[in-house]
């Protein structure tokens, strides 16, 4: 989990490259649930805002299960496909630390997949001004069950490294713990599912991470060699591969604004 600190701040090269493969992005990353909906109490009727609500994985699950949404996304490759594939949703231009939106507006806000490429501080100051009181914040994490030794290999091939990537530790967790006066963590939790893919989603999966963007011609070509090649230790009879997903989150609840200075003038 990144920090403010400029050691530890998220590399923006990496956060912004995404939009070069935003079709593929699409096309190859996992879609949230439809019961990740009730796990985190969101209802129909709900405003929620959505942060780096990238091609729209969760943002057409929120709008299916009857939820107002307006999805903030900074790349405008990804916005592109994301008003594409919706095109009546309310789609603005910004980032986490400088959210394009009114104070107290929302009901929730919603990152998915997100939470450890942002300055957690500046973003948590932003969150708790366009939240309305009592409102939730959820960070959540969509991807394959890492607990799991193959799939642990496996995915240990989205860095050129081979070490786990910023994203795997699926730890918001301590941020929203310690994130001051404005948020408490109230619950988190998983939802288990699967997902049947063929080895050439897989890979196509894995050239939409950012260290396998980012990698040279060479190395790419290496990585994604080798993600076929155990996939394909793990097929079914039919050709395909059941991947163990698991949809973390993490919920956080605005505590009630204080009354203001003003009142007592």
């Amino acid at each position: 989990m990144s920090s403010s600190g400029a050691a530890d701040a998220p590399d923006p090269v990496r956060a912004l490259s995404f939009g070069s493969v935003a079709a593929n992005y699409d096309a190859y990353r996992p879609a949230v649930p439809a019961s990740f909906l009730s796990a985190i109490g969101f209802a129909p009727g709900m405003r929620v805002l959505e942060i780096a609500a990238g091609t729209g994985l969760a943002t057409r699950t929120l709008l299916a299960g009857g939820i107002e949404v307006i999805a903030v996304e900074p790349d405008p490759d990804m916005r592109r496909v994301l008003t594409r594939r919706s095109p009546t949703l309310d789609v603005r231009d910004g980032v986490a630390e400088h959210l394009p939106i009114d104070d107290a507006s929302v009901d929730a806000i919603l990152a998915m997949s997100s939470w450890h490429w942002f300055d957690v501080e500046r973003t948590l100051s932003e969150c708790a001004r366009v939240v309305r009181d009592n409102g939730r914040l959820v960070a959540g994490w969509n991807g394959a069950d890492q607990q799991i030794d193959w799939v642990a290999d496996l995915f240990r091939h989205r860095e050129p490294s081979g070490e786990l990537s910023p994203s795997s530790d699926n730890t918001p967790a301590p941020s929203l713990v310690t994130s001051g006066h404005d948020f408490r963590l109230i619950k988190e939790g998983r939802v288990e599912w699967s997902w049947h893919r063929t080895v050439d989603d897989i890979a196509g999966l894995f050239g939409t991470y950012s260290g396998v963007i980012t990698a040279t011609p060479e190395t790419r070509t290496s990585i994604l060699h080798t993600v076929r090649e155990i996939a394909r230790r793990h097929t079914n009879p039919d050709g395909t591969v059941t991947l163990p997903m698991q949809t973390r989150y993490w919920i956080a609840q605005r505590r009630p604004r204080e009354v203001t200075e003003h009142a007592s003038h």
